[in-house]
């Protein structure tokens, strides 16, 4: 799924930002990371050590089963955001014939 955002982000910027793109989608992945393993690392500990009375397996399960639920549906809404809110394209797919014509006389 990030791969597939950068792709997204790096077609729709001009050719003269894509490092810049690039760059930012790194960046917030990063810092989006760490926000979600501090919000896993709560949910999960939270509920093993209310389950570890019940055993170590029980407690491991409760854990995973109460973060990661969690997790999916925070990620999923953050990346719904940040496709949402991205810029139209500013490439005109009209173009496309030339794109491929200066990409083949490079080779």
């Amino acid at each position: 799924m990030l791969s597939g955002l950068t792709i997204v982000v790096q077609s729709n910027v001009d050719p003269a930002d894509l490092g810049t793109a690039s760059s930012n989608v790194t960046f917030f992945r990063q810092i989006g990371g760490s926000v979600a393993l501090a919000i896993a690392g709560t949910l999960y500990s939270d509920a093993f050590t209310g389950h570890l009375r019940e055993g170590l397996h029980q407690a491991q399960a409760a854990g995973t089963a109460s973060a990661l639920p969690w997790l999916s549906v925070i990620g999923a809404g953050a990346t719904f955001l940040a496709v949402l809110f991205l810029p139209a394209p500013r490439r005109d797919p009209a173009d496309s014939t030339s794109a491929s014509a200066s990409l083949s006389s490079l080779v």
